[in-house]
């Protein structure tokens, strides 16, 4: 044997023994569809590993996928552009905790605002924020996403509209719902017949792939007079990392924790809503703001249409009256979601749409059972192209399969 075979025989047996003894476990991932990288992969994990962040080598290639796992669940970024069909195979390898995670978090008056490095995303109001001077207490909320950025730092949503302080931000409530034989309204705070507020946080969590936090939220019906919770409602929320966009995913479950039915009747607005900024009031002759689905290129023609996305943007920095650029967000309703392609309120002259499933026909949740309802969000500067709303909507809406092979221990 020469030299050099002797030397190379030593490198490999060296570079297998130090990965054998780093690798925690190797998992399969098989993408159904081609995937630009917009999104991270995510997937439930059996392996039970601390939360932290790791490493995925290719065991064909000297392909390296930087992952991140929270509670049972494994987050992976992709570098390279995946065909569809694609299987790999890689070990898991733990990393060193970065020194600076890219997403974090501070609390700022009780609430929890989420930055990408020094920017800020979005936060999440868990104190209690008390309506304007001179407006009904009974407007109280808390609960919702405001503010809410884009990438450059504008902020996108309002909270507490003149027109209507019962609108905040992004946020969740039904309006026309009967509980056995009484009907009440969660949306209308001001009737006094139902409210939606912020219970206790569960979790909060930071890395260099993702963070978020989990919620729980009361449905309260009598809020001033004997208030109970009718549905307990649960956020997951969780960002991904882009160059470009501010993006994350909202997972919701709404559990009836009541004696009785509760329906969801049908009613034209109602569900899952943004509210956006107040320059944006008006029509968009008035205001520059517009609406469209994927459908649809108008709010006016778009209004109580399926959609698989809304995109709303107008706007910003002003200056002596000109606008100098524009902003806006996308929400992006989940295929799995009840009636999807959902059907959507766009209001003709203010700055609001929601997802709303009860258009048509109710819905019935028995005691102990939940609506369970997925949404996407990305928030941009300038225009968002029609080619990476299709990437996003394609990695969003296909599943993507990881499987555990083995621990190393087994």
């Amino acid at each position: 044997m020469t030299f050099l075979s002797r030397f190379l025989l030593l490198t490999f047996l060296i570079t297998s023994s130090v990965q054998a003894e780093d690798s925690l476990g190797q998992v399969t991932i098989l993408s159904k569809n081609a995937r630009a990288g917009h999104l991270l992969m995510t997937s439930e994990i059996k392996f039970d590993l601390p939360d932290g962040e790791y490493e995925l080598r290719a065991l064909d290639s000297d392909l390296k996928l930087s992952a991140q796992i929270f509670n049972h669940k494994l987050y992976v970024f992709l570098s390279v552009p995946w065909a569809a069909r694609t299987e790999k195979r890689f070990e898991i390898v733990r990393k060193s905790p970065s020194p600076e995670n890219e997403f974090h978090y501070r609390e700022q008056d009780g609430n929890l605002e989420f930055l990408c490095g020094k920017r800020p995303v979005l936060t999440y109001n868990v104190t209690i924020d008390e309506p304007p001077t001179g407006a009904n207490s009974l407007y109280r909320k808390s609960g919702y996403l405001h503010p809410v950025y884009s990438p450059a730092g504008h902020v996108l949503t309002d909270d507490f509209p003149a027109d209507h302080y019962h609108q905040h931000g992004i946020f969740s409530a039904w309006v026309k719902t009967t509980i056995g034989t009484q009907e009440f309204d969660f949306w209308n705070q001001a009737k006094a017949e139902g409210t939606v507020l912020h219970e206790r946080l569960r979790k909060r969590f930071t890395g260099s792939l993702t963070a978020g936090f989990d919620a729980e939220l009361n449905h309260i019906r009598d809020p001033e007079k004997s208030p109970r919770t009718v549905l307990k409602e649960t956020w997951e929320m969780r960002l991904h990392p882009h160059a470009r966009y501010n993006i994350w995913e909202l997972r919701t479950q709404q559990e009836n924790v009541s004696n009785e039915v509760v329906t969801l009747n049908q009613y034209h607005y109602g569900g899952f809503a943004f509210r956006g900024r107040s320059d944006w009031l008006g029509t968009f002759e008035q205001s520059g703001c517009e609406m469209r689905t994927d459908h649809e290129e108008s709010r006016e023609s778009g209004n109580h249409t399926p959609a698989r996305w809304v995109v709303i943007s107008g706007p910003v920095d002003r200056l002596e009256g000109k606008s100098t650029a524009r902003s806006g967000l996308v929400i992006m309703s989940h295929p799995e979601n009840l009636r999807s392609p959902q059907k959507v309120r766009l209001h003709p002259n203010k700055p609001y749409f929601c997802f709303c499933p009860v258009v048509d026909e109710e819905f019935v949740i028995h005691s102990g059972d939940s609506l369970n309802s997925k949404y996407l969000v990305i928030t941009f500067d300038g225009e968002i192209s029609e080619k990476n709303l299709q990437e996003i909507w394609q990695e969003y809406s296909s599943s993507i399969e990881i499987t555990p092979l083995k621990r190393i221990d087994e």
